[in-house]
Order: structure tokens, then sequence, then C-alpha cells
């Protein structure tokens, strides 16, 4: 059977799939496989038709309303997860007969059906059987590994039991870490700055090399520019995983996303710089301050203009008189270079967080409209 064969039997079976890398358990750069996971022929067909794809099982979802629990039983690297098995089998935790993959390794994936996803993890159920459910993937029959194929049986799907799905602990729909986010955060610049991030300064994951803690310390760096868990896999696997040491597999690296966003400190965004802090209380009998965005605003407007962009600045001359100078964004920020506010652990200028701000005030031109009224995206000289 070919790839395309393969692909469309599973996806008949109730499976959700979409295209890995040849000879590869990961998908090609920019798949973003929650999203694009599917049982359309159709779309099964444009990827999978003439190609030696590799095929992924899209964990979180089977057939119109369920999840699947996959026990992925190890046998690599030193485990033992057959022995692991039989050992909770003895203790009476039991696994009823289901559907299961031989891997290439010759490992195994025990796949189960359940009305909602649990939290994937490596070890859970013991050394040598990691959990893919939420947010994860398994490579399907039909893909091959170096010399290895991964087959499938007919066995039907079983139900995951009740001790399964009670020892994962089910995904809740929002997690106490997700509920902890800076308000204000915008997600496109946020996820502009972890591109930026990943591009040139993050340090890059080495085998033997502390790379473990290298790869959590950079999710844990996304989770404070802004970005959401799983925006943050999904860019690290795109923008930083291919230049580490070796690569890491997207379910590994997506284990680590989790664990810095579950036992991170900070809530996810407190470095970006359009969040919303809340403003610290004014004793009574105190002056009122300004929040120092709307107080910018007040003098400056950024706008687009000749190809480029500048800082218009409406202040007077030594007469009085208004005047109106335009200042390159260099000037505008050597103007406030003294000038700088705490946001998280970080000391930023304020310029820099105004021009990042979407309270900012913006224009997307310049116009000169005498005794008239400019469209509102328009600043009018006159």
């Amino acid at each position: 059977m070919k790839s395309i064969d393969y692909a469309v039997k599973l996806a008949k079976m109730g499976f959700h799939i979409f295209p890995l890398l040849s000879d590869r358990k990961t998908p090609p750069k920019g798949m973003h496989f929650k999203e694009s996971a599917t049982r359309s022929v159709t779309a099964l067909v444009g990827w999978f038709d003439n190609t030696d794809a590799n095929i992924g099982i899209f964990t979180e979802k089977f057939g119109d309303d369920k999840a699947l629990i996959v026990v992925d039983v190890d046998v690599k690297d030193g485990k033992n997860g057959e022995q692991t098995l039989l050992k909770l089998e003895l203790e009476g935790f039991e696994l009823p007969e289901t559907l299961a993959q031989r891997t290439a390794n010759g490992g195994r994936h025990l796949i189960f059906a359940s009305d909602a996803p649990v939290r994937p993890g490596a070890n859970v159920l013991g050394k040598g059987l990691d959990i893919r459910s939420g947010g994860s993937y398994i490579v399907g029959a039909g893909s091959v590994i170096g010399s290895g194929a991964y087959t499938i049986d007919d066995t039907p799907i079983a139900d995951a039991p009740d001790w399964l799905i009670e020892r994962c602990r089910a995904v809740k729909e929002k997690s106490t870490v997700e509920a902890s986010i800076v308000e204000g955060v915008d997600h496109d610049r946020a996820a502009t700055r972890v591109i930026k991030y990943l591009e040139t300064e993050a340090p890059l994951s080495i085998e033997g090399q502390g790379g473990d803690e290298t790869a959590y310390r950079v999710a844990a760096r996304c989770k404070d520019l802004g970005i959401n868990e799983s925006g943050c896999a999904q860019l690290m696997y795109d923008h930083w995983n291919e230049r580490c040491s070796p690569p890491w597999a997207y379910v590994a690296l997506l284990v680590k996303v989790r664990n810095a966003y579950e036992y991170g400190h900070e809530p996810q965004g407190i470095a970006a710089p359009e969040a919303e802090f809340k403003p610290v209380p004014t004793p009574p009998g105190a002056p009122q301050l300004k929040d120092p965005i709307e107080a910018l605003n007040d003098r400056y407007a950024f706008v687009l203009a000749g190809g480029g962009a500048q800082v218009l600045w409406e202040t007077t001359d030594a007469n009085g008189k208004y005047k109106l100078d335009h200042l390159s964004l260099g000037a505008f920020h050597a103007d406030f270079a003294n000038k700088k506010m705490v946001v998280g652990k970080k000391e930023q200028s304020i310029s820099q967080l105004w021009l990042e701000s979407k309270g900012r005030r913006s224009y997307a031109g310049i116009v000169f409209m005498p005794g008239q009224q400019a469209p509102d995206r328009f600043y009018n000289l006159w």
C-alpha cells in the first residue's frame, strides 16, 4: 500500500490525519497540524498522492466528537515500557484489549477513545509509558523510519478505562496558568517579538550541554513575551528547532513548552510592552498622574509618510506659537533615552513602549485639506 492508501484508510477509521516529512516524525515547516489535521479525502490526496510522506495522527480528535488517549509503550534508550505495563496489570490497573500500532523501533501505541483529551506527557504511567492526547500526535501506520515500518492491527478501538483517564488528569478547558495572562497583550505583536527572539537571541539546545534546560528557558522567555502555549510550540518548531543539535521531535518540544507554561512563576505577557498593567492607586490628595502612553499621545503621533515612518511633535516655538516638528524615529528615541519604565523585571524606554502600544496615536498619512474634515486615519496639516 502507498502512503495515500494508508492515510485514507486511517481517516475512514475516524483518525484526523496530516503529513509528516519522509523518513521523519516531524511535520513540514509551517504545517500547523492542530488546525490542518483532517478526515477529508480531497485534502489527503493533495498531501499524500504520489509522495512518500509519513503520516501523522492528531490525538486530540477522533471521529466527530471524541478524542484519543494513546499509551505509547517505549522500548528504546534503556526503557522497557512492556515491563512497566505488566507491573501495572499485576497491581490491578489492566488495560482492555484495543487497537494497537507497532512502531518502527519495536514499541507499541495502544489507542483508546475518550470523551475528552487528557494532558500528554512522558512516563506518565511509569518509565517507558508515555501519553499522547491533547495537543499532540503519533506517527501513523504506513510510515517508515529508517528500516522500520509502522503497522496497525484490526482490533476495535476500546474506550479508555476510568482509571487511565483519572491517572492522566483530564485537560481543563482553561488551566490556571492560561488564566494568568497580563491584560492587553496583542497576539500578533507577541508573535513578531517571539520570532525575532528565536531567530536572533535565543540560545540553542545542544545535547550534552544542558539542552533540556535550554529548551525550557527559551519557552519560558517566549511566554514572557506574550505568546500563548500553542503558538510558542509552533514558533519554536518553525524558527528555532532546526538549528538545535539534535532538533527536537515536535511532541517532545510540546512537553517542554507545556512545562514552561505550567510551572513558570510569571504570568504570560509579563515582558510585553503593550500590556495593560493595572495602575498603582494614587494616595488621597495627591495629583492625578496621566497614563504615560496617553501623555505622549497628547503631543506626539506616529505617521507613515514618504515611504517611511516618522513621529509628529505638536509643540510651540520660542514665542509660544504652535508648530509641528517632524522627528525621525531615532531622534524620538534619543529625546526619551533617559526616560524609562519598569515592565515586569525589565527596564524599557518609554518611547519604545509608546511605539509598540496598540493605544498609540497613529495615522496612515499626511494630508492638507483646508477647511475640511480629513478621514480619521489621516493627519490634516490645516
